[in-house]
């Protein structure tokens, strides 16, 4: 019975968190790839050892440098690296995003969590880092959001001047920051205090899963002035499949080159190579889950009815004394069934038990890939592991009957 219920145990949380991890990735398909592709570059990283500076390798700096940072111009100046070239009619549109902090007075996650009931680690732990409150607090200029959001096709931000507002699209991280937003903190932006107006679930990549925890929209004229770019993307819109497959593999192109005169790619994703990704990884998490957890669910009941029969066959000679002692076909079938219930409903009723606390679990983990309702997901599941469940266990007590009487 104890290995039984460990198997069960096992079924249940397979089949919930792969179908689970299955409708978190379409469901975040839609949010997460408004733009044909998105190129991203990191400038630097950061060490909280020396504090929030960025930075830059020298072989990175001089080519960024040369090209003012601007995505798109040295994508078309890095052809004759890659021995490629650039074609204009692969982008009908475009907008680069610059990421910023500030040197002197960088807002962090420390600070934000001052302005919270509660901190940001106590919502989501599947996304962040320990060391989290001392990270900086990426800055974006509006007119590069509200740009962004119009070739999405989407309304543009209503922050005014001594304003501004939180922007995510992590599903861990929406509860702690729309809890920010209600309180309407003034946030310390440089030599500027602006009162937050709102949060707003928008994500302006193209990515396959979404992680901005939380970015500050701040207008143009209110960024700081002394600021470093932590990283810039550039989103864009193709005219066609073919032209966003064409912009793709040149992409890929620099980002494998070494040649020091090409734009330093960290990640460029097209909308058609997210899908790819995503239908093949659903087909298989969900098949390996589904496959898994019933073969699990109907090998354990095929084990319980074949022990459950054999020890019926066994007993048949002690029904039949109990039926000349005096007690009636329906006491015996009832203390049958009784048996029988207890070696099938234990053994599940355990492992269903120990399914609350794991799933729990699992939905923090699966949540990094999107929104997960977990509740839903685990009253299907029960219910096609009970009916598979009870099918066998009405068998075996049909059956038992009729080894009793024989």
């Amino acid at each position: 019975m104890s290995v039984v219920c460990m198997t069960l145990f096992l079924a249940i949380t397979s089949v919930c968190g792969g179908i689970g991890i299955c409708n978190a990735l379409n469901s975040s398909l839609e949010k997460s790839t408004s733009y044909d592709a998105t190129v991203q570059t990191n400038y630097g990283s950061f060490t909280t050892a020396e504090g929030f500076r960025a930075f830059l390798p020298e072989p990175l700096e001089d080519f960024a440098e040369a090209h003012d940072y601007r995505i798109l111009d040295g994508l078309r100046d890095s052809g004759l690296a890659v021995v490629a070239t650039f074609n204009d009619s692969w982008i009908t549109d475009s907008v680069q995003l610059d990421f910023v902090f500030s040197t002197e007075k960088p807002l962090t996650f420390s600070n934000l969590d001052s302005l919270s009931d509660r901190p940001l680690g106590e919502y989501t732990a599947s996304i962040i880092n320990p060391d989290y409150p001392q990270q900086a607090v990426d800055l974006v200029a509006l007119s590069q959001v509200n740009k962004a959001l119009e070739m999405a096709g989407k309304a543009p931000l209503p922050v005014d001047a001594g304003e501004c507002a939180l922007i995510f699209d992590a599903d861990p991280a929406a509860e702690y920051v729309r809890h920010l937003a209600e309180k309407a903190p003034i946030l310390p932006i440089g030599d500027s205090d602006l009162k937050v107006i709102g949060a707003y679930e928008e994500s302006l990549v193209t990515t396959s899963f979404p992680l901005n925890v939380c970015t500050v929209v701040v207008p143009d004229g209110s960024l700081p002035a002394n600021t470093t770019i932590a990283y810039s993307v550039l989103d864009v819109l193709c005219p066609s499949e073919d032209a966003q497959k064409s912009f793709g593999e040149y992409c890929m192109a620099i980002q494998e080159s070494d040649n020091l005169n090409s734009w330093p790619i960290s990640n460029a994703m097209t909308k058609s190579e997210i899908y790819a990704q995503s239908v093949g990884l659903s087909t298989v998490v969900a098949y390996l889950a589904i496959y898994i957890g019933f073969v699990l669910v109907v090998a354990c009941a095929a084990i319980l009815a074949i022990q459950q029969l054999s020890e019926a066959g066994d007993n048949a000679k002690r029904y039949h004394l109990l039926g000349k002692l005096g007690a009636s076909r329906p006491m015996l079938n009832r203390a049958l069934l009784l048996q029988i219930a207890i070696y099938f409903l234990f053994p599940l009723a355990l492992a269903l038990a120990h399914s609350i606390c794991a799933l729990q679990v699992v939905t923090d983990v699966v949540s990094v890939f999107g929104h997960l309702d977990i509740g839903f997901m685990a009253l299907v599941c029960t219910a096609a592991f009970l009916a598979t469940y009870g099918v066998y266990f009405i068998m075996t007590y049909v059956s038992a009957k009729r080894l009793i009487r024989a």
